[in-house]
Parts: C-alpha cells; structure tokens; sequence
C-alpha cells in the first residue's frame, strides 16, 4: 500500500511501515502442515487451507491484527493488493474509494480472480510473469499489463558452511520444496528421494529445507535418529555427511548460478529464478500452477517437467530427468541470459508512478468515482 512516501511498503501479509510490521493473516508455513501438506488443484488446496487458517486464528487468539482495522489506521491513497488479500481490499476500496490495485503471480490466479479487472474506475493491473514462461493472450479487459518477474532483492542470507561447500568441490544439484508439502508423502520421504538421488547420480548436492523443514531431518539422520527414512538409512547418512550440504535456506539468486542443476516443485518464483539463473530446472510439482509451469519448462527446452505429483516420482525417474537436464545446460544459459534483460519490477513501479500522478494527485480519480456515482442515479432507458 502506498501512502505519501516511498520508504512506506506494503504487502498482502504484512503492514510494513519504516517503523514496524502488523500481521494480519494466519501463518501460512503452520496452515500448510496442519493441513497435511498441498496437492491437487488451486481451488481445492486453497479451499482445504482456508478451512485450516480460521482454526488457526482461532487457537492463536491475538496473533495477527484485523486487516480492515489497520487498512483505516494507515490510511494508504493506494492498496497494491495480491490474490490473498483480495476479499479484504475489494471491501476496503468500497468504504474508503481507495482504488486496488491487483497483482497476480501466475495465470491460474489470473484465471480465478480475474473479474477483479472489471471493477471501475480501471486501474493498472499487473500479470507478474515472464512471457517466456508465459505466452498466452492476456484478456482483455481493464488495464491488465504482463511486466516479466518481479526480481525482488534476497532477504535470505548465505550460511557460511553452504560458502564453504560450494568452493570445496564441483557444481552440485540443488534440491528444495520451498514453502511446500506434499500431502500423502511424510518428510522424510521427501529428504529420502533427494539423497537416493543424488547418490545414484554419484553427485554432490544442496537441499534446502524450506518449510518441510528437510535440514533438520538432515541432522537427525546424521545421528542415527531418522530409521524412517529407510532401511538404508545408514548409507544415506553417510553419503549425505560427505556430499551434501543441507540449509534452510539460500538466496535463489545466489545459489542457482553455481549449481548444475535445480530440482523444485515449480512454483512461480523458484521457477523463474531458476530460469534466470541461466541452468536447468526438474520440476516435481505439488499443487496448483506448478503443473503448468512444468509444462512450461519443457516446452522452454530449459529442464524436464513432471506430470506426476511428486509423491509419485520414484527416485530412478528422478535420477534420469536430472541427467536428461544436464544436457539442456547449453540452452538454459541462453534462455536465462534473455530472461534477465526483463524489468517487471521496474516498469510496475514506473505504472504506480504514473498512475499515482496522473489519476490519484490530478484528481481525476474523484472525478471518475463521481461520474460513476451520477450514473447509477440515472434511470435506465427503456
């Protein structure tokens, strides 16, 4: 949300002023576990995680304050609102006038929340995806405007042992789920496919441990406390000891250029970092529009997509799509050297620079809302 100044920001999840931050939804990371993990279709996950939230906000009394309440304390002259927020700022704009401004990150958001983009007056609207990964006709109503990716700086910081790692030998694969789990498949299955993985490849590996938490498995298993994992525990302990390298994180921007290969679950961001990044991506899809950026991967030529739900894919296919996209290292540093001339943040904040000066200072904006409020006074002609 935009106020006068541009040390203000604002996001979907938190009010971040200069002076502090407000939470006003449930915590995503504790939703997606107590849920049992993500899978199927957008609709039907986003569905089974609502349900979880309002359980949560219920047994955390207190945690997160109310959205509309902080929206009328800021009293911003401008919400730039994604898809999680929407209900709360379509309410907001009709008490306050206060135009949203709607931001989706991939098509299949587009597609569901799309007739936000009908609402008038009509505002700038902005499809955050790269047209290389994205090449459907955007529709056509509003001022709906695909940017290219949102290259946001990478709040995470390098773990001094992941620096360590990288320069003690070659390339390695990373591995990571970021923000997911995979319903119907435990943890430490998930950190079992990626060892076995990699140690039938004979490679060195990264695993970022995101939300499921692989890290911490990671130790266990270095302990002897993971049995679960497998009969083979012990020799994936061992294997993981001297060849991998697990962290809870790393910044994506950092990492994937000293990689030979990335294996995600092909969400949006982690995709086109990937893409950028200019190496080849196995993308082991969990839910909702990782599907299709799969899909979009291969048909890119830049890694080989999965049309099975992770929980599916056995560790020799896997072995096998990491060799096939090694060999497709050549065209992912050319994909990736044009994806990084894209400027959507940049020409985004360019659209709010121009419409905060030609439509909310001039004015017109009012002036708009007026018309529209006369109109609805006039009776309709028979």
């Amino acid at each position: 949300m935009l106020r006068d100044a541009p040390r203000t920001l604002k996001t979907s999840s938190l009010a971040v002023t200069s002076k502090d931050a407000v939470s006003v939804f449930a915590d995503c990371s504790a939703v997606i576990e107590q849920s049992g993990g993500m899978s199927g279709s957008f609709v039907s996950g986003v569905s089974r995680a609502n349900s979880t939230a309002a359980q949560w906000l219920k047994s955390n009394p207190g945690a997160c304050a109310p959205a509309n309440g902080c929206l009328q304390d800021f009293q911003p002259q401008l919400v730039v609102c994604g898809t999680l927020a929407v209900g709360t700022c379509i309410r907001y704009e009709a008490a306050a006038s206060v135009p949203v401004v709607y931001v989706f990150l991939c098509r299949e958001l587009l597609d569901f929340f799309g007739d936000v983009l009908q609402v008038q007056p009509h505002r700038p609207c902005f499809l955050a995806t790269s047209p290389l990964l994205d090449c459907e006709v955007l529709p056509a109503a509003g001022q709906l405007r695909q940017t290219g990716t949102w290259d946001l700086p990478d709040s995470a910081e390098v773990p001094l042992k992941l620096q360590d790692f990288l320069d003690a030998g070659e390339a390695p694969v990373a591995i990571g789920w970021g923000s997911m789990i995979a319903q119907g498949m435990p943890r430490p299955a998930m950190l079992g496919l990626a060892i076995r993985a990699l140690r039938q490849l004979g490679a060195r590996g990264v695993v970022l441990g995101g939300w499921a938490r692989l890290e911490e498995l990671a130790a266990e298993l270095r302990e002897g406390k993971l049995p679960s994992i497998g009969e083979d525990w012990n020799d994936l302990a061992r294997y993981a000891t001297e060849n991998i390298c697990c962290v809870s994180e790393a910044p994506h921007s950092w990492l994937f250029p000293r990689c030979s290969c990335i294996v995600h679950h092909g969400g949006v961001g982690t995709t086109q970092a990937a893409v950028r990044s200019g190496k080849p991506s196995v993308i082991t899809p969990i839910f909702g529009d990782q599907f299709q950026n799969s899909l979009n991967i291969k048909r890119l030529g830049v890694g080989v997509g999965f049309t099975s739900a992770l929980p599916e894919i056995s560790v020799e296919s896997l072995t096998d799509a990491i060799r096939s996209a090694w060999n497709m290292s050549e065209a992912a540093a050319s994909v990736g050297t044009r994806a990084s001339r894209e400027r959507g943040l940049q020409d985004a904040a360019q659209a709010l620079q121009e419409f905060l000066l030609l439509q909310l200072r001039s004015g017109l904006w009012d002036l708009r809302l007026r018309e529209l409020e006369e109109l609805k006074d006039v009776p309709a002609k028979l």
